[in-house]
């Protein structure tokens, strides 16, 4: 508060003294030097409205006035904190347009936030829940929205790299894999993307058989049904592993989640699986390329 009040009446020194008391930063740190470019952004702020005033106005100005003196690499970590366990609104708004920017989910930002975050001396991973509270909450319908629409990005990618790849190792034909799953955008990411998300719910839930994209379909193509089935699975074994995660999972926005990434992804491999069928058709016409291998994989399951 008093900071604001600093702000308000414009006095930049006070504020440049504020940043140690919010422990935004080291009090090794000389801040005095930055007070000229605090003045120089604010002051338009100000003038404009002090309607704008929040804490994504306060971090953008001192990010703003430490262009120049690169003073935020000791207040970050705090920063971060804030962002992912402080529970008001201002900061869950700033959090979103932190990892969220035109439609897009952006996971650097969020493991940058995370790493950062847990180097603050106070920083609790319980405190996380309140994060996933706040997630499936009525005001982060808009990010909800946004992480299904990524999750299925990244695993329908991933599973069609891995797909692809069975179907080259079994009958050495690249030209023939990628007729039969074309390529998508980014595969490389999604692959990494998909391998660290898989692992660490894997490793979460003390799974006795990690996950794995690869379904009953032909050289493990995921089928819809595996979807249905591995969902189902999944929830029970999450609900059964703590109380609070059997919780979370009952809130309306984590049904709205799964039902959305189980519908999302039963869509993309139902149109991938029609390709596929088309791919095979036309391999066959013109010779069969050495198609006719790779019998049907182990469905994707979950067993705790």
């Amino acid at each position: 508060m008093a900071h604001v009040v600093h702000l308000v009446n414009r006095d930049y020194e006070a504020m440049c003294k504020d940043y140690y008391t919010l422990q935004f930063m080291d009090p090794s740190v000389d801040t005095s030097p930055i007070a000229p470019a605090l003045a120089e952004f604010f002051d338009d702020v100000l003038s404009s409205s002090v309607s704008k005033l929040n804490f994504k106005a306060i971090v953008d100005g001192l990010g703003e006035a430490d262009s120049e003196y690169k003073l935020l690499a000791k207040a970050y970590p705090y920063m971060a904190r804030r962002l992912l366990t402080d529970p008001a609104p201002e900061l869950r708004e700033s959090f979103e347009d932190l990892i969220i920017k035109d439609g897009q989910f952006r996971w650097s930002r969020l493991e940058n936030l995370l790493r950062e975050g847990s180097k603050s001396s106070d920083f609790d991973p319980a405190q996380l829940w309140l994060l996933a509270e706040w997630l499936l909450s009525p005001g982060a319908a808009g990010v909800r929205s946004t992480i299904v629409t990524e999750l299925g990005r990244v695993i329908d990618a991933a599973a069609a790299a891995d797909v692809r790849s069975r179907i080259v190792a079994q009958t050495g034909n690249r030209s023939l894999a990628e007729a039969l799953v074309p390529p998508q955008p980014a595969e490389a990411e999604a692959q990494e993307r998909a391998a660290l998300l898989l692992g660490t719910v894997s490793s979460r839930l003390n799974l006795q058989e990690p996950l794995q994209l690869q379904g009953s379909g032909p050289f493990g193509l995921i089928t819809p049904q595996d979807v249905q089935r591995t969902a189902a699975q999944l929830r029970g074994v999450m609900s059964a592993a703590a109380p609070r995660v059997g919780a979370l999972l009952e809130q309306p926005g984590s049904v709205e989640i799964i039902n959305g990434l189980v519908g999302q992804l039963s869509r993309r491999l139902a149109a991938r699986a029609i390709k596929f069928v088309f791919g095979a058709q036309a391999a066959l016409a013109a010779g069969g390329g050495g198609l006719g291998g790779g019998g049907g994989g182990a469905a994707a399951g979950a067993k705790a």
